[in-house]
């Protein structure tokens, strides 16, 4: 089975590999190996993309991190079970960061957005800290122009924005780490129109 997952160069946080369905009922992990390889030139990205791996309730968990916009990695896991059977499986780990959500606003409003990492975190772990930062489309910073406070109301990290020209764009990068430790991004568009 071959699984996608998509992070930004800023994410670390845990996979998953599981075999439970493909082995016999009492059957259990014994062991794994993993491999890590750039999938374009096949060179090993292991000390790169991998934080960790542990072996816990018949699962293999991986915390990935880092990497560079544009490149894909392929993790293999190959398991052994207790009864001496083996069972492969890959991810390939997408590093990109892409806009998931677009808002607009006129110059004059105030406003209030809700950005929701329920999907993200682990079930159990929570919000700890964040940051709030905006690139406009001229490429410069404009988190000070923009960006008129934020708070955690967890799983929510709510963003106010306040001014901006008529036209403009603002990329704007919402980061947190949970109290687990893992570091997560969402990416949003603002766009500033004048009805």
């Amino acid at each position: 089975m071959i699984r996608e997952i998509a992070k930004t160069p800023y994410e670390e946080f845990p996979i998953y590999f599981t075999f439970g369905s493909r082995m016999q009922r009492a059957e259990m992990l014994a062991s794994y190996t993993l491999a890590c390889a750039n999938a374009v030139t096949g060179a090993d990205t292991g000390t790169d993309i991998v934080d960790s791996d542990t072996l816990a309730s018949g699962k293999v968990k991986v915390v990935i991190k880092g990497g560079t916009n544009g490149e894909v990695h392929k993790i293999t896991c190959l398991g052994t079970s207790d009864l001496g059977y083996d069972y492969e499986t890959e991810i390939f780990v997408v590093i990109k960061s892409e806009v998931s959500d677009y808002c607009e606003k006129q110059e004059a409003d105030n406003i209030n957005i809700r950005n929701d990492f329920t999907e993200d975190i682990e079930s159990g772990d929570t919000v700890s800290t964040h940051a709030v930062t905006s690139i406009k489309n001229d490429l410069t910073s404009s988190t000070a122009a923009i960006i008129d406070g934020s708070s955690i109301e967890n799983p929510y990290i709510y963003v106010g924005f306040k001014g901006g020209g008529d036209s403009d764009y603002h990329v704007i990068s919402i980061k947190i780490v949970s109290a687990n430790g893992y570091k997560y991004e969402k990416l949003l568009l603002l766009a500033i129109k004048e009805q």
